[in-house]
Protein backbone atom coordinates (compact mmCIF):
# COMPACT_ATOMS: atom_id res chain seq x y z
CA UNK A 1 0.00 0.00 0.00
CA UNK A 2 1.52 3.40 -1.06
CA UNK A 3 1.79 5.61 1.86
CA UNK A 4 0.23 8.92 1.42
CA UNK A 5 0.29 10.79 5.29
CA UNK A 6 2.83 10.40 7.46
CA UNK A 7 1.65 11.26 11.25
CA UNK A 8 4.74 12.27 13.71
CA UNK A 9 4.65 12.69 17.71
CA UNK A 10 7.15 15.09 18.45
CA UNK A 11 8.77 14.87 21.96
CA UNK A 12 10.93 11.66 22.09
CA UNK A 13 10.21 10.65 18.40
CA UNK A 14 10.31 13.85 15.97
CA UNK A 15 12.73 16.16 18.54
CA UNK A 16 16.18 14.91 19.59
CA UNK A 17 16.86 14.63 23.03
CA UNK A 18 17.42 18.87 23.07
CA UNK A 19 14.20 19.20 21.84
CA UNK A 20 15.12 20.04 18.65
CA UNK A 21 15.43 18.74 15.19
CA UNK A 22 17.42 19.35 11.92
CA UNK A 23 15.18 22.76 9.94
CA UNK A 24 17.44 22.37 6.89
CA UNK A 25 16.84 18.38 6.59
CA UNK A 26 13.24 18.53 7.44
CA UNK A 27 13.01 21.05 4.54
CA UNK A 28 14.65 18.96 2.18
CA UNK A 29 12.91 15.91 3.41
CA UNK A 30 9.29 18.05 3.11
CA UNK A 31 10.28 19.00 -0.37
CA UNK A 32 10.80 15.24 -1.55
CA UNK A 33 6.84 14.58 0.62
CA UNK A 34 5.19 17.27 -1.45
CA UNK A 35 6.48 15.78 -4.98
CA UNK A 36 5.03 12.37 -3.90
CA UNK A 37 1.78 13.77 -2.87
CA UNK A 38 2.82 12.75 0.85
CA UNK A 39 1.21 14.80 3.52
CA UNK A 40 3.29 15.07 7.01
CA UNK A 41 1.17 15.55 9.76
CA UNK A 42 2.46 16.23 13.21
CA UNK A 43 0.54 14.46 15.84
CA UNK A 44 1.23 16.09 19.23
CA UNK A 45 -0.07 16.51 22.76
CA UNK A 46 1.27 20.14 22.34
CA UNK A 47 -1.10 22.97 21.52
CA UNK A 48 -0.40 25.32 18.78
CA UNK A 49 1.49 28.11 20.80
CA UNK A 50 4.62 25.35 21.04
CA UNK A 51 4.10 23.65 17.73
CA UNK A 52 3.41 27.15 15.89
CA UNK A 53 6.85 28.06 17.04
CA UNK A 54 8.47 25.16 16.30
CA UNK A 55 7.16 24.99 12.64
CA UNK A 56 7.26 28.83 12.06
CA UNK A 57 7.38 29.78 8.36
CA UNK A 58 5.50 25.74 7.79
CA UNK A 59 2.25 26.22 8.93
CA UNK A 60 0.45 26.36 5.04
CA UNK A 61 2.71 23.02 4.49
CA UNK A 62 2.00 20.98 7.51
CA UNK A 63 -1.18 19.59 9.09
CA UNK A 64 -1.45 19.44 12.78
CA UNK A 65 -3.57 16.96 14.92
CA UNK A 66 -2.52 18.50 18.51
CA UNK A 67 -4.08 18.86 21.89
CA UNK A 68 -4.04 15.06 21.76
CA UNK A 69 -6.33 14.97 18.80
CA UNK A 70 -8.42 18.02 20.51
CA UNK A 71 -7.45 20.20 18.04
CA UNK A 72 -7.01 19.56 13.68
CA UNK A 73 -5.52 22.61 11.77
CA UNK A 74 -5.18 21.39 8.08
CA UNK A 75 -2.12 23.72 6.09
CA UNK A 76 -3.10 26.80 8.20
CA UNK A 77 -6.98 26.23 9.05
CA UNK A 78 -8.37 25.37 12.03
CA UNK A 79 -10.89 22.56 11.67
CA UNK A 80 -11.97 22.35 15.16
CA UNK A 81 -11.12 21.78 18.87
CA UNK A 82 -13.21 19.42 20.60
CA UNK A 83 -14.04 20.44 24.28
CA UNK A 84 -15.00 18.75 27.13
CA UNK A 85 -17.53 19.59 29.47
CA UNK A 86 -17.11 21.86 32.87
CA UNK A 87 -18.79 19.44 34.58
CA UNK A 88 -16.16 16.83 33.54
CA UNK A 89 -13.08 19.15 34.83
CA UNK A 90 -14.68 19.69 37.99
CA UNK A 91 -14.80 16.08 38.34
CA UNK A 92 -11.08 15.38 37.23
CA UNK A 93 -10.19 18.19 40.19
CA UNK A 94 -12.83 16.56 42.80
CA UNK A 95 -10.69 12.97 42.20
CA UNK A 96 -7.49 14.06 43.30
CA UNK A 97 -8.17 17.44 45.27
CA UNK A 98 -5.88 20.97 45.54
CA UNK A 99 -3.03 19.47 47.88
CA UNK A 100 -2.32 16.63 45.41
CA UNK A 101 -3.03 18.82 42.06
CA UNK A 102 -0.39 20.96 43.13
CA UNK A 103 2.38 18.52 44.49
CA UNK A 104 1.43 17.38 40.97
CA UNK A 105 2.32 20.46 38.95
CA UNK A 106 -0.87 20.08 37.56
CA UNK A 107 -2.00 22.63 34.37
CA UNK A 108 -5.85 23.00 33.49
CA UNK A 109 -6.25 23.82 29.32
CA UNK A 110 -8.47 25.57 27.56
CA UNK A 111 -8.46 27.15 23.65
CA UNK A 112 -8.00 30.33 25.67
CA UNK A 113 -5.73 29.93 28.43
CA UNK A 114 -4.21 27.51 30.34
CA UNK A 115 -4.32 27.37 34.45
CA UNK A 116 -2.40 26.53 37.28
CA UNK A 117 -2.59 26.69 41.27
CA UNK A 118 0.36 29.60 42.86
CA UNK A 119 1.08 26.70 45.10
CA UNK A 120 2.60 24.40 42.64
CA UNK A 121 6.04 23.45 43.22
CA UNK A 122 7.96 23.33 40.26
CA UNK A 123 11.19 22.28 41.08
CA UNK A 124 13.35 21.17 38.48
CA UNK A 125 11.63 20.83 34.83
CA UNK A 126 12.69 19.11 32.49
CA UNK A 127 14.44 21.60 29.67
CA UNK A 128 12.33 19.97 26.23
CA UNK A 129 11.85 23.52 25.05
CA UNK A 130 14.31 25.99 23.78
CA UNK A 131 13.75 29.61 25.23
CA UNK A 132 11.10 30.70 23.05
CA UNK A 133 9.28 27.59 22.84
CA UNK A 134 9.23 28.28 26.88
CA UNK A 135 8.55 31.40 27.06
CA UNK A 136 5.24 30.83 24.89
CA UNK A 137 4.19 27.95 26.53
CA UNK A 138 4.35 29.67 30.21
CA UNK A 139 3.05 33.34 29.12
CA UNK A 140 0.01 31.10 28.39
CA UNK A 141 -0.54 30.17 32.13
CA UNK A 142 -2.55 32.22 34.45
CA UNK A 143 -2.01 31.17 38.25
CA UNK A 144 -4.79 30.61 40.39
CA UNK A 145 -4.97 30.63 44.14
CA UNK A 146 -7.43 27.73 44.04
CA UNK A 147 -9.16 26.09 41.24
CA UNK A 148 -12.58 27.03 42.29
CA UNK A 149 -11.13 30.25 40.03
CA UNK A 150 -11.70 28.30 36.82
CA UNK A 151 -13.78 30.40 34.62
CA UNK A 152 -17.01 28.03 33.69
CA UNK A 153 -17.13 29.95 30.00
CA UNK A 154 -13.58 28.91 28.59
CA UNK A 155 -13.86 25.55 25.87
CA UNK A 156 -11.71 22.98 28.21
CA UNK A 157 -9.76 19.84 26.25
CA UNK A 158 -7.04 18.68 28.36
CA UNK A 159 -5.44 18.60 31.97
CA UNK A 160 -1.80 17.88 32.24
CA UNK A 161 0.46 16.64 35.69
CA UNK A 162 3.90 16.82 35.15
CA UNK A 163 4.91 14.34 37.85
CA UNK A 164 8.60 12.47 37.54
CA UNK A 165 9.28 10.93 34.60
CA UNK A 166 9.79 7.20 36.20
CA UNK A 167 6.59 8.14 37.92
CA UNK A 168 4.24 8.50 34.49
CA UNK A 169 3.21 5.37 34.06
CA UNK A 170 2.08 4.40 37.55
CA UNK A 171 -0.12 7.73 37.60
CA UNK A 172 -1.95 6.87 34.53
CA UNK A 173 -2.49 3.27 35.00
CA UNK A 174 -3.79 4.54 38.76
CA UNK A 175 -6.32 6.61 37.67
CA UNK A 176 -7.72 5.27 34.76
CA UNK A 177 -8.30 2.03 37.57
CA UNK A 178 -10.07 4.29 40.00
CA UNK A 179 -11.47 7.21 38.30
CA UNK A 180 -15.40 6.92 37.34
CA UNK A 181 -15.98 9.45 34.17
CA UNK A 182 -15.77 9.99 31.08
CA UNK A 183 -12.01 11.27 31.10
CA UNK A 184 -8.86 8.98 30.42
CA UNK A 185 -5.25 9.79 31.46
CA UNK A 186 -2.20 8.74 28.88
CA UNK A 187 1.59 8.98 30.03
CA UNK A 188 2.99 10.77 27.11
CA UNK A 189 6.82 10.92 28.39
CA UNK A 190 9.22 12.82 30.31
CA UNK A 191 6.78 13.16 33.08
CA UNK A 192 3.83 14.78 31.20
CA UNK A 193 0.59 12.25 31.76
CA UNK A 194 -2.17 14.33 29.86
CA UNK A 195 -6.07 13.58 30.90
CA UNK A 196 -8.37 13.80 27.94
CA UNK A 197 -11.88 13.52 27.56
CA UNK A 198 -12.39 9.32 26.52
CA UNK A 199 -12.02 8.82 22.98
CA UNK A 200 -10.66 11.89 22.10
CA UNK A 201 -6.76 10.80 21.58
CA UNK A 202 -4.77 11.17 18.37
CA UNK A 203 -6.45 8.17 16.37
CA UNK A 204 -10.08 10.44 16.49
CA UNK A 205 -8.32 13.56 15.35
CA UNK A 206 -6.38 11.87 12.66
CA UNK A 207 -9.54 10.03 11.95
CA UNK A 208 -11.20 13.18 11.00
CA UNK A 209 -8.78 14.30 9.19
CA UNK A 210 -8.81 11.06 7.08
CA UNK A 211 -12.56 11.48 6.36
CA UNK A 212 -11.31 15.40 4.75
CA UNK A 213 -8.81 13.98 2.57
CA UNK A 214 -10.19 10.88 1.46
CA UNK A 215 -7.06 8.91 2.82
CA UNK A 216 -7.18 5.50 4.01
CA UNK A 217 -5.66 4.44 7.38
CA UNK A 218 -4.05 1.77 5.21
CA UNK A 219 -2.30 4.60 3.52
CA UNK A 220 -0.78 5.85 7.65
CA UNK A 221 2.71 5.79 8.59
CA UNK A 222 2.93 6.79 12.38
CA UNK A 223 5.66 7.60 14.67
CA UNK A 224 5.11 7.77 18.38
CA UNK A 225 7.13 6.55 22.07
CA UNK A 226 4.42 7.59 24.77
CA UNK A 227 1.25 5.92 26.25
CA UNK A 228 -0.82 8.77 23.81
CA UNK A 229 0.53 7.63 20.59
CA UNK A 230 -0.81 3.61 21.41
CA UNK A 231 -4.24 4.58 19.28
CA UNK A 232 -2.25 5.91 16.17
CA UNK A 233 0.04 3.32 16.21
CA UNK A 234 -2.60 0.83 16.70
CA UNK A 235 -4.93 2.71 13.72
CA UNK A 236 -1.87 3.32 11.15
CA UNK A 237 -1.37 0.84 8.23
CA UNK A 238 2.79 1.33 8.98
CA UNK A 239 3.43 1.81 12.51
CA UNK A 240 6.85 2.21 14.34
CA UNK A 241 7.65 2.75 18.12
CA UNK A 242 10.84 4.61 18.90
CA UNK A 243 13.34 2.39 20.44
CA UNK A 244 13.71 4.85 23.38
CA UNK A 245 10.19 3.60 23.38
CA UNK A 246 8.79 1.39 26.59
CA UNK A 247 7.94 -2.49 25.64
CA UNK A 248 4.23 -1.58 26.60
CA UNK A 249 3.91 1.44 23.33
CA UNK A 250 6.09 -0.75 21.51
CA UNK A 251 3.78 -3.75 21.33
CA UNK A 252 0.96 -1.39 19.74
CA UNK A 253 3.70 -1.24 16.84
CA UNK A 254 4.37 -3.35 13.74
CA UNK A 255 8.09 -1.77 13.84
CA UNK A 256 10.97 -0.63 15.35
CA UNK A 257 12.22 3.09 14.88
CA UNK A 258 15.98 3.67 15.36
CA UNK A 259 16.27 6.17 18.42
CA UNK A 260 14.96 9.63 18.61
CA UNK A 261 18.23 10.88 19.18
CA UNK A 262 19.62 9.01 16.50
CA UNK A 263 16.90 11.09 13.98
CA UNK A 264 15.02 7.83 13.61
CA UNK A 265 11.98 9.43 11.94
CA UNK A 266 14.04 11.25 9.62
CA UNK A 267 16.23 7.11 8.87
CA UNK A 268 13.00 5.59 8.22
CA UNK A 269 11.11 8.16 6.42
CA UNK A 270 13.86 8.93 3.86
CA UNK A 271 14.41 5.18 3.06
CA UNK A 272 11.12 4.73 2.46
CA UNK A 273 11.40 7.95 -0.32
CA UNK A 274 14.52 6.58 -1.54
CA UNK A 275 12.87 3.30 -2.68
CA UNK A 276 9.91 4.96 -3.97
CA UNK A 277 12.74 6.82 -6.12
CA UNK A 278 14.21 3.53 -7.10
CA UNK A 279 11.24 2.31 -7.94
CA UNK A 280 10.17 5.73 -10.31
CA UNK A 281 13.63 5.15 -12.31
CA UNK A 282 12.86 1.31 -13.26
Amino acid sequence: MTIKLIAVDMDGTFLDENGKYDRDRFLRLLERLDREGIRFVVASGNNMSRLGIMFEGLLDRIDFVADNGASLILRGQHQFTRSMSFEQVQDFLEFYGEETLAANRTIVSSTEHSFMLKSSDLGQMPAMMDAKEAQAFWSHIQYLDTFQQLPQDENYYEMVMLVEPENGRAVMEDFNSKFKGAITAMASGFGAVDFVQTGIHKAWGLQEMLKLTGITAEQVMAFGDGGNDIELLDLAGQSYAMENAEDFVKAHAKNIAPDHRQAGVFQVVETYLDSLERDNDD
